[in-house]
């Protein structure tokens, strides 16, 4: 493999990957990079398609937090889905809403 390579990504965005040889010489500088507040990753690859990357500390830990995000979101859509699949839709409906006349005429305190 070439020391780097642009790989287009799925996005149309692009990238570039670099060897691992080269990547391991750049991690001093990756480190003082990311000391200086710059983000920008370092993708690296044998093969030429992106494989690895380096990333900042902070910036790992504000992926697992959106991971831990997403995870809880997913517990939730799926739970609901459940409870949907197995209630029926009245036991959705409150009480005090369902004496509601249908003409509308009459309402109780609720409304």
């Amino acid at each position: 493999m070439a020391p780097q390579r642009n790989h287009e990504l799925p996005d149309g965005n692009h990238v570039i990957v670099i060897d691992t040889e080269s990547a391991a010489g750049h991690l001093g500088t990756m480190l003082q990079r990311f000391r200086e507040g710059r983000t920008e990753p370092m993708v690296f690859s044998d093969t030429g398609e992106p494989e690895g990357v380096v990333i900042s500390f902070a910036q790992w830990l504000e992926y697992q937090e959106l991971v831990e995000d997403a995870a809880a979101a997913a517990r939730v859509e799926e739970t609901t889905r459940q409870r949907l699949e197995s209630t029926p839709p009245e036991a959705y409906v409150p009480r005090e809403r369902s004496r509601l006349r249908v003409s509308g005429e009459q309402q109780d305190s609720d409304g």
